[in-house]
Formats: structure tokens, sequence, C-alpha cells
């Protein structure tokens, strides 16, 4: 399967997985990757095209500040993204950022063949950690699950593996990175339940009293990935079950199952789905640029990533 359809898939299967189903508008995970990716995009097309090496920390930062400006019905002083040119994307959402969702969006953004290192899954891992702004066992969580979307996205560069494997080799990246961090043993500990849970014998309800017994800000992703494990071959029972939970935990499920499967593993209506794919192919092209030679010569691009005035088709 083709990178793009990945990443078209997981912010799918982001906005699927996180919705609502009584709601009009996007929820807060999607809407999270949505910003975190044009933030991460304007970075690095500024960089190119405007000689302007930004920091992507400060630059998700502000496209996420415009984010929470549209959410209590403020104009951005300066705009970062221009998602806050789109009236549908000025309603709903959530007040809390998804770190996972953010995380995703950056394993998806960072190309390891890119990174000019002796071990750029580890570099990823830690720098989208970093990115994420969170704090103790969520910033070790966050770049796992960076690591772990890495692996299921590129590939061409990983080799294809089971979601077992990569959820085993994303951790290993995780200790390299953070093994001598207090967190990093509380990651552990969960993901090597989640492992073992998904295993055992039992229903699906009692084994995640087992995977989600502890407070360690983690409960959202292990659960995700243990629905992701259990029910590999039922997308919508996995999601279903994951979003009984918590909608952040279905949404980082429908993202795992997004990279896994592609777009079509979705074929329910999915709000906003112009605007989701849009910032998918934007992000996949943005991946596909070298540093040396980068393409970023149209109209559409130079509104939405160097004036950020764009206001989509529709709206021009």
């Amino acid at each position: 399967m083709n990178r793009d359809e990945k990443i078209r898939g997981s912010f799918l299967g982001i906005a699927l997985g996180g919705d609502d189903e009584r709601s009009s508008s996007l929820c807060g995970e999607a809407q999270t990757a949505l910003y975190t990716a044009t933030g991460l995009i304007y970075c690095y097309t500024m960089a190119i095209m405007r000689g302007f090496l930004g920091d992507y920390t400060e630059c998700v930062k502000n496209s996420l500040r415009d984010y929470s400006c549209v959410l209590r019905g403020w104009e951005p002083e300066k705009k970062h993204s221009w998602l806050v040119n789109i009236p549908e994307m000025r309603k709903g959402g959530g007040e809390e950022i998804s770190a996972f969702s953010l995380a995703a969006v950056c394993g998806m953004f960072f190309d390891p063949e890119k990174q000019y290192c002796d071990s750029p899954e580890e570099y990823i891992c830690v720098l989208c950690a970093d990115i994420s702004g969170q704090k103790k066992e969520k910033y070790v969580g966050a770049g796992f699950f960076a690591a772990l979307m890495n692996r299921l996205i590129y590939t061409d560069y990983y080799g294809e593996r089971t979601l077992e494997d990569n959820i085993e080799r994303a951790l290993k990246t995780a200790e390299k990175a953070f093994g001598d961090i207090e967190a990093f043993a509380i990651l552990k500990g969960g993901i090597k339940t989640v492992l073992a849970q998904s295993l055992l014998r039992l229903m699906d309800a009692d084994a995640l009293i087992n995977v989600r017994e502890n407070e360690d800000g983690l409960k959202e992703l292990k659960t995700a990935l243990f629905c992701a494990l259990r029910r590999q071959t039922d997308i919508k029972l996995a999601i279903k079950t994951a979003r009984n939970c918590s909608f952040e935990a279905g949404a980082i499920t429908g993202c795992v199952f997004g990279a896994l499967f592609g777009e079509e593993a979705f074929e329910s209506v999915i709000l906003q789905k112009e605007i989701l794919l849009t910032v998918a192919d934007d992000l996949y092209y943005t991946t596909l640029q070298s540093d040396y030679d980068a393409d970023f010569e149209n109209d559409d691009w130079a509104k939405k990533y160097i004036f950020v005035n764009y206001k989509g088709e529709k709206n021009e």
C-alpha cells in the first residue's frame, strides 16, 4: 500500500474514531491532527521558500493557538493556519489538545530517510515528544506513539511487519530515547500489559479493566492499542469498543487502522472529509520534497502555507 493511502486513512480514522455521532462538527482529536499538520507544513514551507528556519515545536504551538482562539470565538491576532478561514472549522472540537493525535501526525510527517543521523527512528521519537509539549508519562507516550506511527507509515524504510512486532520495536526505540526516565518504566509496563491481555481468552470488558487500571496518563493509548490488537479483523467493533471507553481512545484506534489498511478501511460518512483529505495530501506531498529541490510553486500552496489566506475552493 502506498504511503499516501496510509496517511489519508490515518486522518480519516482519527475523525471517525473520535466522532460523537450526534455532533455536526469534527471531533477535537481530528482538529488537533489538522492544526498540527498545517503547523508542520507551514514551518517546512517557510524554511524552503522564505529561508525562515523556524522551530517545529513553536510552529505547531502557534497553529494550535489558532485553534484555541477559534474555539473561544476569537480572531487570532496573527494567523498560522489557513484552517481558521474555513467556516466549517470554526465550530465544535474540544478544549483539550489530544497529545496522541498530535504525536500521530508528527510520526507521519518525518521521513526517517531524511533524518541525517545515526539513529533516525530514535531522533524522530524524541523530536515528536518535544513537539507534543507533554510532561512525564504523556511525553514518553507521545514519543512512543509517534515512533509506532512512523513505522506503520514508512514501511518502505522499516519493512512490512505485524502490528505486534511494530509495537515491540517502537517500544525499543522509546527505550533508547527515554530509558533513563522514570516515566519510561511506566510506559513499558503498560504496553507489556496490553500485549499480554490481547492474547488472553478474556471478555474485552474484563481485559480492559486490567489495561486501564492505572492512572498514568496513558489509559487512552493503551485502550486503543489493545482494541486494535484484539480486533484486527473487525475494524468497526475495535473502534466502537475503544470509543465506549473514550473518544480519544476511539480516535487513536482509528488512526492505527488507517495506517494499516488505508482510506478504503472506512466506508462511513465522515464529517469534513474534503478538508481532512486536503491536509493529508498536503502533508504527504511535503514528505516527498527534497530540502535542496522542493517544489511549492503554486498559488494555492502559497495561500495556505505562506500568506495563510486560503479560504477553500468553494469560498475563494
